[in-house]
């Protein structure tokens, strides 16, 4: 046996072995190799699996995050508490500027310095006790709006601005001057500033500007806004900040007629909403100015709560339904992309790559050995090409989109968590470690369920094959009990495997959820306390991602979306712990796919191999030794030629190497030792396909498939036409029974062609190998099935069909032995004797000669 067979055997039993007892570690080395595996098999549907691997994850998570970029806090802060929206959102809406934030939060210059729009909208309602009457609160709203349009009579706003480079000194001292130099003219000397706490550094710009101060005051003068501007500007002169300036805006407001409801609309159950009105602004006064005011100015008319909105209703309800519109524009999409469209293309291309894979898989599995499908179980191989290979299309997906998307949606995130408060998400980084080391802790156990579950049901799929393909035995023998007491037995072995595995898995998956829902109802109380606290808790560095968060304090809002954060980064965790269970499963399964991939073929053909010899006149066995094991030969030195127009006739006792040397005219197996020659020509000179291509074999076991009868005949020659077909089955005496049948050769065979008699089958397998016109034909047992009458008549018109043919038969029939041109018998696989019937009966004492009495007398005392 040669050192590269029995490598390949040992390897596969050290394969199973491993099977049951030693999973394969996954290492990332591991894990590069069998990914790279993967390339050619998906090389086919490469644009495909690009687009479905990368493209789409990715254009779909850019738009999740595109999406909750401006709808993150759309509902809560703009819908139901009336904020302006910011850019994005507004073109997205498709909304003019009227429903635009201007004065943005980012301190960016350009936007910082912008001049105040002449005149801004904002919405005012007024909530007040549900037992006020009708006449009451007009009077009250007239009252109200009187007086808020009297409380800005000489009011102006200020703000101060510059170089973002002056620190909180220079700023503060800069305030102090302006103060000092307005004092004189203004109601209140001291001026209430809202500074920007710790403005950001914008490195990449070193001109860029941002705004210092801002403050509303009412003055005691009739001092024009240009005056109050001079006086700033001396001041700031006066105070040696480089750069820095000031802006003066006249402020004012207007209220439109107040709206009253035909039903008052409550609110609670002491209070009702009962007026509503628009309010103009002239100036750079904001919501929050609006709001101050208006709560002051409602201390002194009563049991009032204003409520000041930067969009009113009418336009928070266009935001509302243009939000809607885009939800049902989305949720249509969803379902004709994601249940319509994705699913069928998605199968469709993962399953063309597992077509390539099993292809691949098979011609491997044909190229390899004899001994090695010997060796093997049939129902393994099932199971392995069948099931195993399916892993293929979660290689890329599980093994590396899967955890691609993953951190990016993690990170995505992680980093609005932290811009939230840095503490939620040290809480979670903290909450994640246990996780990991658990998730460590229980691989090894998952990996040894894997195996056992896929072993388990590779063995339940060997019990199917051999039980369906010996139910005659089983039926004649009525083991019908034994069968099913096997199958029961496997099938429970198999299903606890399975069960194991899950159950495995579960419990990671449990412990980890425990340990990720017990984080996040922390956090929730945690974000709780600073959503209802006092005072208000700023979120951090929500300066710098008030364009994303739109949120600078922890409200309802904020909660909401941090919630939902942090819920995703628990989540996002709890799943890149599911992928690594699943990832187990995943590489072992595909480790027993790729084994077929590695088998080597113990039959290698040259470099540059020869022409097949054209017209073959000689075949001959040149000093053949071969061995299956190395301490059991089968074949000792074999030699043997035959020539074209011959028939040579292989006979001994069962087990004497007859099929052995067959086999090696094919190239099935390769001598340890001697040559097998074409015209003097070496079969290892050759191509494989060459010599296969130019010899047909009939075997004993008559094979045939479900389907039309000329179908089967043709078989091995696509194409062959109904007359080529005819006359092959002529040559094998099949015509006449063929003929006979409702549809002739249309007719339909059964399974393995179970409709027909065992001569019929055999006939028709003859008639399959005549039918390819092949210089060499192998005939095994050919007339076993056959009744003496059809034997000689095959036997003649396979003489005559093969005049210029070198033909072979493997045979026990004297009949079928005699009328050979040369006989070779073979004892513990030696060829002892050569020659014809007559010549080899007259040798006394030849072993031929005891094998013909032996069967003569054995045919005698059987009669």
């Amino acid at each position: 046996m040669s050192e590269r067979r029995r490598a390949e055997t040992a390897a596969w039993a050290a394969r199973e072995l491993a099977d049951e007892t030693r999973p394969p570690e996954i290492s990332l080395r591991r894990f590069v190799w069998l990914f790279l595996r993967t390339w050619p098999f998906m090389r086919p549907m490469l644009v495909h699996v690009v687009f479905l691997v990368l493209v789409w994850p990715f254009v779909m998570m850019a738009i999740g995050t595109f999406t909750g970029a401006i709808t993150g806090d759309l509902w809560f802060n703009k819908i139901l508490n009336g904020e302006r929206l910011q850019p994005l959102q507004s073109v997205v809406l498709f909304l003019d500027d009227s429903y635009m934030k201007h004065d943005v939060d980012v301190a960016r210059a350009d936007e910082r310095l912008e001049p105040a729009p002449s005149e801004q909208n904002f919405a005012l309602d007024l909530v007040g006790s549900a037992d006020l009457d009708a006449v009451e609160r007009g009077e009250l709203l007239d009252e109200y709006g009187a007086a808020l349009e009297g409380f800005y009579e000489r009011t102006v706003a200020i703000r101060l601005h510059g170089h973002q480079a002056v620190d909180a000194t220079g700023r503060d001292a800069l305030m102090d001057r302006i103060e000092e130099a307005l004092a004189p003219y203004l109601v209140e000397p001291e001026i209430d500033w809202e500074t920007q706490e710790d403005p950001p550094r914008w490195f990449w710009v070193d001109r860029d500007r941002i705004a210092y101060a801002t403050a509303t005051v009412q003055t005691i003068d009739v001092l024009d806004v240009a005056a109050l501007a001079a006086l700033a500007d001396q001041a700031i002169t006066a105070s040696g900040v480089a750069g820095a300036g000031a802006t003066v805006t006249e402020q004012a407001i207007s209220v439109d007629a107040w709206r009253q409801g035909a039903e008052p609309v409550p609110t609670s159950a002491e209070s009702e909403l009962f007026g509503e009105a628009a309010l103009t602004v002239s100036g750079a006064m904001n919501r929050d100015t609006l709001t101050a005011i208006a709560s002051a100015l409602a201390e002194d008319n009563g049991d009032i709560t204003p409520r000041v909105y930067e969009l009113n209703q009418d336009q928070r309800r266009a935001v509302r339904n243009r939000s809607l519109g885009w939800f049902a524009f989305g949720a249509l999409f969803g379902i004709v992309v994601y249940i319509g469209v994705i699913p069928y293309y998605s199968s469709w291309t993962w399953q063309n790559v597992i077509h390539y894979l099993r292809v691949s898989m098979i011609e491997k599995i044909e190229q390899v050995s004899l001994q090695f499908h010997s060796d093997s179980r049939v129902g393994d191989a099932i199971y392995r090409i069948n099931q195993d290979s399916n892993q293929i299309n979660s290689a890329v997906n599980e093994a590396l989109v899967e955890p691609l998307t993953t951190l990016y949606a993690l990170s995505i995130a992680a980093a609005f968590v932290v811009a939230f408060d840095p503490l939620l998400a040290g809480a979670i980084v903290l909450v994640t470690v246990p996780m990991v080391l658990l998730t460590i802790a229980f691989t090894p156990r998952l990996r040894r369920r894997s195996v056992a579950n896929r072993v388990a049901n590779s063995n339940l799929t060997s019990r199917l094959q051999e039980t369906f393909g010996a139910m005659k035995i089983v039926k004649a023998n009525r083991a019908e009990h034994i069968v099913l007491n096997r199958f029961e037995r496997d099938s429970h072995r198999a299903l606890d495997a399975a069960i194991y595995y899950r159950l495995e898995m579960v419990l990671l998956s449990m412990l980890v959820m425990l340990m990720g829902g017990a984080a996040v109802i922390g956090l929730e109380y945690l974000m709780v306390s600073w959503t209802v606290g006092e005072p208000e808790r700023p979120t951090y560095l929500g300066w710098a991602f008030v364009a994303w968060l739109g949120f600078r304090i922890w409200n309802l809002g904020a909660y909401n979306a941090a919630n939902r954060r942090v819920g995703e980064v628990v989540g996002r965790s709890y799943g890149i712990v599911r992928w690594w269970s699943m990832l187990q499963d995943l590489f072992i399964g595909l480790e027993r796919a790729f084994y077929f991939i590695d088998l080597k073929p113990d039959v290698v053909e040259k470099a540059h191999p020869e022409d097949y010899p054209k017209p073959v006149l000689e075949v001959a066995w040149q000093d053949v030794h071969f061995a299956y094991q190395s301490d059991k030969p089968v074949i000792r030195g074999a030699n043997l030629s035959a020539r074209a127009g011959t028939v040579t006739a292989i006979v001994g006792e069962t087990g004497s190497g007859k099929s052995t040397l067959m086999s090696m005219l094919l190239r099935l197996y390769d001598p340890q030792a001697g040559r097998v020659v074409i015209n003097g020509v070496d079969l290892k000179d050759l191509r494989v396909d060459d010599i296969r291509a130019n010899s047909a074999i009939a075997l004993q076991k008559n094979i045939l498939f479900t389907g039309k009868i000329a179908d089967n005949i043709g078989y091995a020659v696509p194409g062959a036409s109904r007359a080529d077909i005819e006359a092959a089955a002529r040559v094998a005496c099949a015509d006449e029974f063929i003929q006979a049948m409702a549809e002739g050769y249309d007719s339909e065979l059964g399974d393995r062609g179970g409709k027909l008699s065992a001569g019929q089958r055999q006939r028709l397998t003859i008639a399959r190998a005549v039918i390819r016109n092949r210089p060499i034909l192998i005939l095994d047992e050919p007339t076993a099935s056959l009744d003496a009458v059809n034997e000689q008549r095959v036997m003649a018109n396979l003489a005559e069909w093969g005049s210029d043919k070198v033909v072979f038969l493997i045979t026990h029939r004297l009949s079928t032995i005699r009328n050979a041109d040369q006989i070779a018998f073979l004892e513990e696989g030696r060829i002892v004797e050569t020659g014809t019937h007559d010549e080899l009966m007259r040798v006394a004492g030849g072993r031929y000669r005891d094998f013909v009495l032996a069967e003569t007398l054995g045919a005698e005392e059987g009669a």
